[in-house]
């Protein structure tokens, strides 16, 4: 930051996330208000329309991200500031990426048995029903989903709520606290109880990345893997989508996923170190 941006900036505090989360539920309506008007009713009832879809997910995107943009341009905070989209190492980046896809069973599994102690709450309908539509677009549609599925929220979700939320509520609360609360709300938004409950344990792992390595990129490269990964696997078996939630991954995948998550972090933790120091 240049010595005229430190004149200017106006910290982060508490509320400032909490402002930009309700800049995007009201930029959310007015988004689902418009694409109503612009989506003729007979093609947006045909749910299976993988363009439809798209830009349904694209515009929550676009909101969530300009969301963040406003509330952090009117603190006047530059985004290319220490904790954003600055350039962090590879050799902490890469780790930290990587680690999403361990971490991302170890989540499925806790779904799994929330969904066994309360079935109805904790349903797979919805991540079937998204697992369904991918399964059967076109090749071309597949692609785009998958862009869009991986691509956007890398930068709106990361943006608002590890770019915003989480920045904000450490000035006002211990890192573990603003954490904690911060994913809580990332899982609140997918509005689902298995989704959102995924998202949140996930979104503790996407703090870590950000934290970690002092940069967006490596939470953002994350999560984009996380949602490839997963579109991948609606791709080529979307009745899996729906029987790993129900029923669980088997007991060696999940042993050998928290073993290469918990490799995956000290291994960040020990990079940063060994990278805080040399420098």
């Amino acid at each position: 930051m240049d010595d005229r941006e430190s004149l200017t900036f106006r910290p982060l505090r508490f509320w400032h996330g909490l402002q930009g989360l309700a800049l995007s539920m009201v930029l959310l309506v007015a988004s689902a208000l418009a694409l109503s008007l612009l989506i003729p009713e007979q093609v947006a009832a045909d749910l299976r329309r993988w363009d439809v879809i798209a830009l349904q997910l694209l515009a929550v995107q676009v909101c969530f991200t300009a969301a963040a943009v406003i509330v952090l341009r009117t603190r006047r905070v530059p985004l290319r500031t220490e904790g954003l989209w600055t350039t962090a190492r590879p050799v902490v980046v890469i780790p930290a990426a990587l680690g999403v896809l361990p971490a991302g069973i170890l989540c499925d599994q806790a779904v799994s048995v929330l969904h066994g102690l309360n079935p109805t709450l904790f349903s797979t309908q919805s991540l079937g029903d998204m697992a369904a539509r991918i399964s059967v677009a076109s090749p071309s549609g597949f692609i785009a989903l998958c862009a869009v599925i991986a691509m956007t929220p890398a930068i709106g979700e990361e943006l608002l709520f590890r770019g915003l939320v989480l920045r904000s509520f450490q000035a006002d609360m211990p890192g573990y606290f603003a954490v904690i609360y911060s994913s809580i709300l990332f899982g609140a938004v997918h509005m689902d109880w298995a989704q959102g409950t995924s998202a949140a344990l996930l979104g503790i792992y996407l703090a870590f990345a950000a934290m970690m390595t002092g940069s967006l990129l490596s939470a953002a490269i994350a999560h984009a893997l996380n949602n490839l990964a997963w579109c991948l696997f609606a791709r080529f078996d979307a009745d899996s989508v729906q029987r790993v939630v129900a029923t669980g991954w088997d007991p060696l995948v999940v042993a050998v996923a928290g073993v290469l998550t918990a490799a995956a972090v000290v291994g960040v933790l020990f990079l940063r170190r060994k990278s805080d120091y040399s420098s």
